[in-house]
């Protein structure tokens, strides 16, 4: 008896090893748990565009003016809605947005100029009609339909973002630890020399009015900065939400620069920027902490630009590493969101694999790859899932076997 209940724990302890469920906090690199989703290989926000329209409406009392459309990507989804208004005689503005069902959002006005009214998940699917009605006259110079920085990463109005680094730059500055907020802080007044802010389209930004500004900072100690876990081609992305054309510039921390363009002229746009983890972190500690630009620097820089525009936010995004545990297992498996529904996907790993690697090389193309040592060896692609820019794989569905 006792040596088959021997034989039944060891046969238990063979199963567990076998099929080891992944939590998302063994994950390494920069995620985001939302619902019942695990967002992965993540190279920019879903739906970052932003909507604008010039206009010349005047608003009658009590009388209900179409003012835009809202295209279909943004259902069921939080967005905010930027009215620049003039002549204002007080009153309440009501926007309501018609998809199947009715969403309206009623704000007191007192005065001319910009007034943002934010919008929770609106029901059903397929484009939506924005509306306005107002209490008292008032004109509408122009309109701007987007999602804030807060609505693309956030959760509850914090961020849900996880081993990523951003700084959400304007008047509401937001900096993700250890960022700092410039490059230089002066002597006597504590004052860091961010970029000027801005107010384009109604959204809070910073002006890039000059070359090499340094909008991405870290501490000057070597060992602060942001893990890199795949140091492999596409390992390490940037990614923005900017207005005219400029580049970016990168600095690795030993090597000269990487410089990439981007953007489009007088035209909001989404970029992301993609790197090799092992350029970026050329030191080899898996930490990437940019480079001391010059002698009076009080923080290394991450990145700056040439040429000019207008900066929203900027977000680093290292790529996914599962470890692997010492021996036992020959797969991984997991549940992710496809075109036309959810999949389940496996791919037997080498000998000797220590981690797998979840890496996005496009919108909707995430590649697989196994680490034996510091060596990659790709052993599956993902190309058709249903969301931009990363890969939503279902929540406690990742598994060892």
């Amino acid at each position: 008896m006792r040596s088959t209940a021997c034989l039944l724990a060891v046969l238990a302890m063979t199963c567990a090893c076998a099929d080891q469920a992944v939590s998302f906090a063994q994950i390494k690199g920069a995620r985001m748990a939302k619902g019942d989703t695990w967002r992965l290989a993540l190279s920019g926000p879903e739906c970052g565009d932003v909507i604008t329209r010039r206009c010349d409406i005047a608003l009658q009392p009590n009388r209900k003016t179409p003012l835009i459309d809202v295209p279909e990507q943004l259902s069921g989804r939080r967005f905010t809605v930027l009215l620049n208004l003039a002549q204002v005689a007080g009153g309440l503005i009501r926007l309501s947005a018609q998809g199947v069902k009715e969403d309206v959002r009623t704000v007191m006005v007192s005065r001319d100029g910009w007034q943002a009214v934010r919008f929770g998940p609106v029901d059903g699917s397929g484009e939506m009609k924005l509306a306005i009605e107002a209490t008292a006259p008032a004109t509408v110079r122009s309109v701007t339909v987007y999602r804030s920085f807060s609505q693309l990463f956030g959760n509850g109005g914090e961020p849900a973002l996880v081993g990523a680094a951003y700084h959400k730059l304007g008047q509401d500055d937001l900096l993700s630890e250890p960022l700092l907020p410039g490059s230089y802080r002066h002597h006597r007044t504590g004052q860091w020399n961010p970029p000027p802010v801005t107010r384009e389209n109604g959204i809070h930004a910073a002006s890039l009015d000059k070359p090499y500004q340094a909008f991405l900072n870290g501490p000057l100690e070597t060992e602060l900065g942001i893990p890199v876990p795949v140091r492999a081609p596409d390992g390490i992305a940037f990614c923005a939400r900017l207005k005219g054309h400029f580049a970016f510039i990168v600095y690795p921390e030993n090597a000269k620069y990487l410089m990439t363009w981007a953007g489009e002229e007088d035209a909001w746009s989404a970029a992301a920027l993609r790197f090799d983890g092992s350029v970026l972190d050329d030191d080899g500690n898996g930490v990437y902490t940019g480079k001391k630009k010059v002698d009076w620097a009080c923080a290394r820089t991450w990145c700056d630009n040439f040429g000019t525009g207008t900066l929203d936010f900027i977000v680093v995004l290292p790529q996914n590493e599962v470890p692997l545990p010492d021996a036992g297992v020959t797969s991984l498996r997991f549940d992710y969101e496809a075109m036309e529904g959810t999949k389940s996907v496996g791919y037997d790993l080498p000998v000797g694999a220590v981690a797998v690697a979840l890496v996005n090389a496009g919108p909707r193309d995430i590649k697989v790859l196994s680490r034996t040592g510091t060596q990659y060896t790709r052993i599956g692609v993902i190309t058709d899932s249903r969301a931009e820019n990363c890969l939503g794989v279902v929540a406690g569905s990742m598994r060892l076997q």
